[in-house]
């Protein structure tokens, strides 16, 4: 469902893997700094994606063991599940925060002051568009100087005079 929230084309794809790289970095960085050892820190990435996930349409229903809340709950309901198994919630915490920090960087300022604190490179929006290409086995477009149309009319000039 987060997928089709940054759309289906190439450049939500590359929107999406967006927010996946600046997770990725955020996370090593706490990691590095902050957090306290472990071996795996996939429970915030996992947990940032559904944070941007249930923020898409905050007051959709979504059931949980039978009962009804409200999408915006579910990663809370994911972070009080764990709790009540016994995990230890830092790593949820840090992945609702990285959420937090995405999606109102990405979404909230842009609607309310006017300026893009987060966008998708180019580069990485050709990088898709090229994986695509070879996945779907479509050759990949080669930059060509190829001649415009009609190339051979006009009056022409000799090189030397």
């Amino acid at each position: 469902m987060l997928e089709e929230k940054f759309g289906r084309d190439t450049h939500g794809t590359a929107d999406m893997l967006t927010m996946m790289m600046l997770g990725i970095v955020s996370i090593w960085l706490l990691a590095y700094f902050v957090l306290p050892a472990s071996y795996f820190y996939g429970p915030s990435l996992v947990f940032m994606c559904i944070y941007v996930w249930s923020r898409s349409d905050p007051f959709a229903e979504v059931v949980f063991y039978g009962f009804s809340f409200k999408q915006w709950h579910t990663p809370f309901l994911f972070l009080v599940m764990g709790l009540l198994l016994g995990g230890n919630p830092v790593l949820d915490l840090v992945g609702i925060a990285l959420g937090h920090a995405y999606f109102f960087a990405k979404d909230i300022v842009p609607r309310n002051y006017g300026r893009t604190l987060i966008w998708t490179p180019q580069w990485m929006v050709d990088a898709v568009k090229q994986a695509a290409a070879r996945w779907a086995g479509v050759p990949v477009p080669v930059n060509s100087a190829a001649p415009r149309p009609n190339w051979q009319r006009g009056p022409g000039h000799r090189l030397g005079e």
